[in-house]
């Protein structure tokens, strides 16, 4: 800064006083009489988290309000017995005062709307039992209000909220609620209502908030309102916090409420003087004292103009600090809203991948001489479709969905046989085309052939070459003969019995360090496929093997995945959620696309993916597709 700046700034000030000195002028508002404050800073709390800066900010601001002559209640530190203690004192001591001031930094939360200030041994374990043992602010304001002319709160209360550290926060917790100034009061709070004010701003060392620095900084000026004097902490705010912070008041004041005079008088300069001296001020007050000093000067125009200029920056700058919190109290609240909506579907994703109960087995039965023979169990609960943590799958397998299964069923050990089928067609007539869609054993194309002529016959192997029409006609007539009911597998009963003892674990996980060629007919090295793609050589997908050949899984099934692809009850649907929702049409001529499960014994490895799917027209008969029967209970 250069001398001339200097001398300049020293004039400008000497105008100002001069201006503000005039005899009665300024002295509107001024605040006489008796003066009381009560100053509280707590930071030694026990159950929630500890604050550092308060009993430093308490005394700061209780120096500030002795050198204005006030009569000081200093507290630090206290529990809520001393907190209730201290405004017994104070509102003795506030009696027949003029003005009574209220300075707090620690902690305050608000619940519900009303704001409340924590004493240092708060807990904080339910926010339905705070006003036990906290202090509602609205007790403080009344013992101002019944008890002085005049009152002014200033609440740095809005730190970091302390139900973080004992329950999470949420947008009914955070910061402090708006408050309803009774006549003749102001309260001054830290931040915007609902945002949380800085115990220190980041990088500075001194131990006061920002807010009581530029309290004390300000309160009190030489001539300043107490409006003004906010306006002030407001600036100084915005600015050190990078405009995180914005201090925010509800007044009811009705008077000019100044807590120092100007000095008195002491130039008798010229209006032309008084103008080269202040007409670059960036204060309005000080230009509307010139106007009132001066009403006939040839400025007055100007310096209104300038006025006028000033007061409209203000305003912007208070519109925009107004705007600045309602985004950040905007912004706050998304985070919470999005904090909660992340932890409610953290919540939703542990438990849809969570373990599902295994199932209960309940032992073999055969309702008949010609039945199946079948195991009943319970099942529990499946990922139906593909789930995102395993990383292929086709189009039709996602998004998985989590389904509880009902009743318990039965399901066949096997395939229906060849055998079984035909004691059905000889005892009911039923008519079986021989027409069939045969797979040459190479890479040819399928072709239609004859199901005597061009398949293997014997009774232990599984059926093909029939249709859903024909399988669905099978269990009729297992129903009609042992008064039980029968129906095909659906396909969440099929996913759930391949993954029952594999939950969320894709092809390589279920087959590790068991032999695939000891469980599934497929193509294997051997089969005369340019797909075949496994490491065993066994003569398997060469046609389909009997019924009981390889393995049984967990259950006691035999070649659930592998032989014969196997016909579904229900409709096939483009997506897991869509096939939940159509699980059973009864009605099939409304159907035409049937789901098929499982892959066949000419198929590659992938199709033994336990959510892999496909469908047919219920009318079609391949050589590659059979069938099994579960009974309801």
């Amino acid at each position: 800064m250069t001398i001339g700046s200097v001398a300049r700034n020293i004039l400008l000030l000497l105008a100002a006083v001069a201006l503000w000195a005039t005899a009665g002028f300024g002295q509107t508002g001024i605040e006489s009489g008796k003066r009381v404050a009560l100053v509280i800073g707590n930071g030694a709390y026990d159950g929630i988290p500890y604050l550092e800066n308060p009993p430093a900010d308490a005394t700061l601001i209780g120096a500030r309000f002795e050198e204005l002559g006030f009569e000081v209640i200093l507290r630090t530190d206290l529990d809520r017995h001393g907190f209730i203690r201290t405004l017994s004192e104070f509102r003795a001591a506030l009696e027949g005062s003029e003005t009574g001031a209220f300075f707090y930094a620690g902690h305050g939360v608000q619940v519900d709307g009303k704001n409340y200030l924590l004493p240092i041994d708060s807990s904080l374990e339910s926010a339905e039992f705070l006003s036990l043992e906290a202090i509602d602010l609205n007790l403080v304001t009344e013992v101002l209000n019944t008890a002085s002319r005049t009152s002014l709160v200033f609440l740095d209360a809005c730190r970091n909220n302390p139900f973080d550290a004992t329950r999470g926060s949420d947008a009914s917790t955070r910061g402090l609620a708006r408050v309803s100034a009774e006549r003749n009061t102001m309260i001054s709070f830290a931040a915007a209502p609902g945002n949380v004010a800085l115990d220190r701003v980041p990088g500075v060392t001194n131990n006061h908030s920002p807010f009581a620095i530029s309290l004390a900084r300000h309160l009190g000026t030489p001539g300043d309102s107490i409006n003004r004097t906010m306006i002030k902490v407001r600036r100084d705010v915005l600015e050190v916090t990078n405009n995180r912070q914005v201090p925010w008041e509800n007044s009811s004041l009705v008077d000019e409420v100044v807590l120092a005079a100007a000095p008195a008088e002491t130039s008798g300069a010229t209006d032309e003087d008084m103008w080269e001296w202040i007409k670059s001020t960036d204060d309005p007050l000080v230009l509307e004292r010139f106007v009132d000093r001066f009403p006939g000067s040839r400025h007055v125009s100007d310096a209104q103009a300038r006025m006028a200029a000033l007061r409209a920056a203000e305003e912007a700058a208070r519109l925009e600090a107004e705007r600045l919190a309602r985004q950040a109290e905007a912004e706050a609240l998304a985070a919470e809203r999005e904090a909660r909506e992340a932890e409610r579907r953290d919540q939703l994703l542990k438990a849809f991948y969570s373990e599902p109960d295994p199932p209960e087995l309940f032992g073999t039965i055969r309702d008949c001489p010609d039945c199946p023979e079948m195991v009943e169990l319970r099942g529990t609960e499946l990922l139906f479709g593909t789930p995102d943590t395993i990383e292929k799958a086709q189009p039709d397998e996602r998004p998985a969905k989590r389904i509880a299964l009902g009743a318990p069923i039965a399901v066949a050990l096997t395939e229906t046989s060849q055998g079984q089928f035909n004691r059905f067609v000889r005892e009911t007539g039923h008519t079986w085309p021989d027409a069939c869609q045969i797979t040459p054993l190479d890479d040819t194309l399928p072709v239609m052939g004859s199901r005597r002529r061009d398949t293997q016959q014997d009774d232990d192997l599984p059926v093909a070459c029939v249709s859903w029409h024909d399988a669905k006609s099978y269990a009729r007539w297992l129903s009609d003969k042992t008064g039980r009911r029968y129906r095909l597998m659906t396909e969440i009963e099929f996913e759930y019995l391949a993954e029952a003892f594999h939950f969320n674990m894709d092809m390589n996980q279920i087959f590790a360090g068991r032999s695939v060629c000891d469980m599934v007919n497929i193509a294997d090295l051997g089969a005369p496929f340019s797909w075949r793609n496994y490491e065993c050589s066994d003569a398997l997908g060469h046609g389909v093997f009997p019924v009981r050949s390889l393995q049984p899984d967990e259950f006691g099934l035999y070649h659930l995945l592998g032989n014969v692809w196997e016909w579904m009850e229900n409709c096939y649907e483009p997506t897991p959620e869509a096939a939940v929702e159509r699980a059973l049409t009864p009605d099939a001529a409304n159907c035409s696309q049937r789901a098929i499960r499982g892959g066949g014994w000419s198929d590659p490895l992938t199709s033994l993916s336990t959510s892999n799917r496909n469908w047919e027209h219920p009318d079609f008969r391949s050589d590659a597709i059979g069938f099994r029967v579960v009974r309801l209970p």
